[in-house]
């Protein structure tokens, strides 16, 4: 159910949005977090304390991988010390829950070339083939690799 805002707590997260001075792509997936958290809460920003930053806690670790629900709170930890900092609430109810541990390493993330053929010999379609040969040969990030024409 898509959560009605107040107006003052819509103002809020526009102005937090403005002056996070990020690439679209980092304002859209902050404003996609936002609107995640307050249809889960149904609450306005003055009334949510730790048990709901906590119960959506919860709710991140049923949905989602440990690098999106750590980047999911911190969006929110930011918006609410933003909201602090403004005096539209009195704390930040994420300060106190603990961030999920994930590996950072590079190599921990990389394929070896072995998985990479496992992963083109599993593909079905050869559209997907080749797709996966472009991500990895090429080094591209999907939305490069999606965008690329014939004229490219």
């Amino acid at each position: 159910m898509k959560y009605e805002m107040p107006e003052t707590d819509a103002r809020i997260i526009h102005q937090w949005l403005l002056v996070r001075m990020a690439s679209e792509n980092t304002v859209r997936s902050y404003r996609k977090n936002a609107e995640q958290f307050f249809d889960f809460i149904q609450k306005p920003l003055a009334e949510i304390g730790i048990e709901d930053a906590t119960r959506f806690y919860g709710w991140l670790r049923s949905k989602f991988g440990q690098a999106s629900q750590k980047q999911k709170l911190d969006t929110m930890s930011g918006l609410f010390e933003f909201a602090r900092d403004m005096d539209h609430v009195r704390k930040n109810p994420f300060k106190l829950i603990q961030r999920p541990k994930y590996k950072k390493e590079l190599t921990d993330r990389i394929l070896t070339p072995d998985e990479v053929d496992r992963l083109i010999a599993g593909a079905i379609r050869l559209q997907d083939k080749m797709l996966i040969r472009l991500l990895y040969y090429s080094g591209g990030r999907i939305t490069e690799v999606l965008s690329v024409k014939w004229s490219d």
